[in-house]
């Protein structure tokens, strides 16, 4: 799908030359010096302005249809897990997740590092919920380190989204950068995962 998307080509500013030198040949070096740049202008809006915003809008538009895929498939994980505590707290923050999706998606514009952190969250959230659901299936046990940093990280990731709600985000592929990232996220916001509920 991003292959279909069309961006400006600054390469149609490169006409406003020959213009300039038609108009210069034909009028006048003043009327060169006029048209010239307003051709430039017209070119660059038509050609390169234009499409470009249009791959925006589309790309938000991807991106946002991604989110939804992903927050689906979070909340069918959390149907699997048997922690009470870490379904509760992850169902709260997948609304309020599926509440910041919603606000991000009506505004016009791009609203940052906050949007571009929605898709990499729940993606670092599905793979915590695959790794506890291992860890309670014992088909994946985890040390006991790791299985109490994971749990802190799950209950306390409506906390997270709500400070990022309310003050934006500061500023993977896998499970452990995943982690490392969440982590770090809640500490800089002032949350410790590790801190019982």
């Amino acid at each position: 799908m991003e292959s279909e998307i069309k961006n400006g080509n600054p390469l149609w500013l490169l006409l406003s030359i020959p213009v300039f030198f038609l108009v210069w040949w034909l009028l006048d070096v003043g009327y060169a010096f006029i048209v010239g740049p307003g051709v430039l202008a017209i070119l660059f809006v038509l050609c390169v302005w234009l499409p470009n915003d249009q791959a925006r809008r589309l790309n938000r538009k991807i991106k946002f249809a991604e989110a939804r895929k992903l927050l689906t498939a979070a909340t069918l994980l959390l149907k699997k897990v048997s922690d009470s505590s870490i379904v509760e707290e992850v169902e709260k923050a997948l609304l309020t997740f599926k509440g910041l999706i919603d606000g991000l998606e009506g505004k016009g514009t791009a609203q940052g590092k906050i949007e571009e952190k929605v898709i990499p969250m729940l993606w670092n959230l599905s793979e915590l919920l695959k790794r506890w659901r291992g860890h309670e299936s014992g088909h994946f046990p985890l040390e006991a380190s790791e299985a109490k940093k994971i749990r802190g990280v799950l209950l306390h990731f409506d906390d997270l989204i709500l400070k990022y709600q309310r003050d934006g985000i500061d500023s993977t592929d896998t499970y452990l950068t995943g982690l490392y990232e969440l982590e770090t996220d809640m500490q800089s916001a002032g949350i410790n995962p590790e801190g019982g509920r």
